[in-house]
């Protein structure tokens, strides 16, 4: 069994990163403000490709649904986006103590650096949280693109109600 060796950085970092949260959570909470939870389906659905073939209650469904996906996704994002923030700063502070330390013109230090391993490690912890982040903004796009169908659908058959009326 292997048995993870976690550095002083890293602690740190996590630190950081754990603490600005809950100080944001509180800050929210005392607002008044509720954080979404997960929704309740498993996963978010796929629309059939024809949406006009859904009936106006399985919009309304499918709305609802989509709405409390892309409210966690907004939530999640931003979460995501305060790590990725805190670990990128972070790697900014392990690449200057790194620099530090080594010997040589500011070029030679600057590449020695990249060798050391508490700047590879700090550099890949950022690379993952960046991409945590965009990977959570990309879904969150793809949810408000789904709703916004789902509700140019609604106003589509709501105009053509309007236009059979007269």
């Amino acid at each position: 069994m292997k048995v993870l060796k976690i550095k002083k950085e890293q602690i740190t970092t996590l630190k950081r990163v754990n603490r600005g949260f809950e100080k944001a959570k509180e800050m929210i909470e005392k607002a008044g403000l509720p954080s979404p939870g997960r929704p309740k389906e498993e996963h978010c659905p796929e629309l059939p490709a024809d949406i006009t073939s859904l009936s106006d209650q399985e919009i309304g469904y499918y709305i609802g649904v989509f709405s409390s996906w892309i409210a966690y996704a907004d939530y999640s994002a931003s979460i995501a986006d305060m790590r990725y923030t805190a670990y990128r700063n972070a790697l900014d502070l392990v690449s200057a103590k790194v620099q530090l330390e080594k010997s040589g013109t500011v070029q030679e230090r600057a590449d020695q650096k990249v060798l050391d391993d508490r700047y590879q490690e700090a550099l890949q912890e950022s690379e993952q949280a960046e991409a945590t982040c965009e990977i959570t903004k990309s879904l969150l796009r793809g949810y408000i693109r789904q709703y916004e169908a789902l509700s140019r659908e609604l106003t589509r058959r709501q105009s053509e109600i309007g236009r059979n009326r007269y």
